[in-house]
């Protein structure tokens, strides 16, 4: 996807989009995951392992599953995700 189509997709789904920065996530303007573990478990599938939080500042320890689909579409935590450019 191109910038545009990307900035179109995040209004359309309401913050449903997530953000890759180093061994972080955001979660679409509703908090996100700092991961201190990342294992391969298959050739396209990965497990993160990391503390999130929300807006209100509440912590969790969780386990993602993150997984490649094709060259642009990701499986996040049971979600599909195109990748769009910066």
């Amino acid at each position: 996807m191109d910038l545009a189509d990307c900035q179109a997709a995040r209004a359309d789904r309401e913050g449903a989009y997530v953000a890759f920065d180093g061994d972080s996530a955001g979660h679409g303007g509703q908090g996100g995951c700092d991961f201190n573990a990342v294992r391969k478990t298959a050739p396209d599938r990965w497990a993160l392992i990391g503390r999130c939080f929300d807006l209100e500042g509440r912590k969790t320890s969780r386990a993602v599953t993150l997984a490649r689909k094709g060259k642009f579409e990701i499986d996040y935590d049971g979600r599909r995700y195109k990748r769009c450019e910066k």
